[in-house]
């Protein structure tokens, strides 16, 4: 990636625009997402893009819903990219007037760009990877469970765990009405899990009343979704998808194109 962005500022080999490179850039930081997603659900790739391109009638319900997981991060990593990438330009453009292909740069100019471009797609792509590899780790052990599986919150119960993950430790209710946001992670590089306990053997949950906590305001919202039940890793509160009014049906299109490229590698 960095080579590419490098080539870009000091205009070596073929010209392209802004937006384009924006594109090629998302492209490759999608497949690292993908890559740490699909090992954090424990499926290789080729199994994950034909159960994708599946027809609905050739597949069992076990299947249909290991699709949806996928779908639902694969359609979410794609978006975050594209965002990410945009959000790597527009940081470069604010800081450097005349920032495009083939720029006349002062000494040490480079290097500057550099540092903004590895800050968001080597230090940030790092934790984000392991959030979202811990994401669908989470969800491979909790998507096939039945509604009344009884989810408990638990932390590593070290000293690195965050007091606001702590206070939830030892949570307990069933799936069907566990909080999305307080499943993990709840935050940029959360260690916390949870622990599946079927209800044989324990009073029936059926009919019984349970406190079901709302998220607090201070919560990062960025994942007040799960990809476990089907919704987003990073959520449109993410700080990625502020982006102009202007540039969203552009975005969205570099989404789509990337991801049907994804789907039909």
């Amino acid at each position: 990636m960095l080579a590419i962005f490098e080539a870009f500022v000091k205009g070596l080999g073929e010209e392209i625009t802004l937006d384009e490179l924006i594109e090629k850039l998302a492209a490759l930081r999608a497949k690292f997402g993908i890559d740490a997603a699909l090992s954090g659900f424990e499926i290789d790739w080729e199994t994950a893009i034909g159960l994708l391109n599946s027809e609905e009638a050739e597949l069992t319900d076990e299947e249909k819903k290991r699709r949806d997981v996928l779908m639902a991060a694969f359609e979410n990593i794609v978006d975050f990219a594209v965002a990410e990438e945009y959000q790597v330009m527009e940081s470069l453009e604010d800081a450097h007037d005349g920032f495009g292909w083939g720029m006349d740069l002062e000494e040490g100019e480079l290097n500057g760009m550099t540092e903004v471009f590895e800050k968001y797609n080597l230090n940030y792509m790092v934790t984000e990877n392991g959030d979202i590899a811990h994401a669908m780790h989470i969800a491979l052990g909790i998507y096939l469970l039945s509604g009344e599986t009884m989810l408990t919150y638990r932390t590593q119960m070290d000293d690195r765990v965050r007091p606001w993950h702590m206070q939830y430790e030892g949570y307990s209710v069933p799936k069907a009405i566990f909080p999305e946001w307080l499943i993990p992670p709840i935050e940029h590089g959360c260690r916390c899990f949870l622990e599946e306990e079927a209800i044989y053997g324990r009073m029936n949950v059926k009919g019984a009343v349970f406190n079901i906590p709302k998220m607090p305001e201070w919560f990062n919202p960025t994942f007040k979704e799960s990809v476990a039940f089907g919704g987003r890793i990073f959520s449109d509160e993410h700080p990625y998808f502020s982006v102009d009014d202007a540039d969203v049906e552009k975005l969205n299109a570099m989404s789509k194109r990337i991801l049907e490229g994804l789907l039909n590698a």
